[in-house]
This record gives structure tokens, C-alpha cells and sequence, in this order.
């Protein structure tokens, strides 16, 4: 699996906390760009396993009341 080393940009940390409505102060932007992006880098790192063909622990019968 290929992780993607992505970085996020203090244009574009503005840019997210603006449509979020998020006030960031901008002696914080450059910081905070570089916590969003190791955040980013760590969760695109993470191995997601291929669940198709595993039963499920449980299963539930819908029967009328």
C-alpha cells in the first residue's frame, strides 16, 4: 500500500479553517500547518485491512413485533 506524503500548506490551513469556521491566528498558521500535516501523514499510514470476506461476529434477524 502507498502512503501519500502530503503536506498542507498555511494557504490552505486558511483557507479549511475559514470554511470551518475556525479563527486561527496567524503567528499560529505556519504551526498548526505543520501539526494538521503530520496528523495527515499518520492516518494515511495507517493499514486498513480488506474486510470482504470476513463473517460477521453477530448478525441480526428482523422479525415482526
Amino acid at each position: 500500500m502507498a502512503t501519500e506524503q502530503r503536506n498542507i500548506t498555511p494557504q490552505e490551513l486558511r483557507l479549511l479553517a475559514r470554511i470551518a469556521g475556525i479563527e486561527i491566528p496567524e503567528e499560529r498558521i505556519a504551526a498548526a500547518a505543520e501539526q494538521v500535516s503530520m496528523v495527515y501523514r499518520s492516518l494515511s499510514r495507517l493499514n486498513i485491512p480488506d474486510l470482504k470476506d470476513v463473517e460477521p461476529a453477530a448478525s441480526f434477524q428482523v422479525r415482526p413485533i
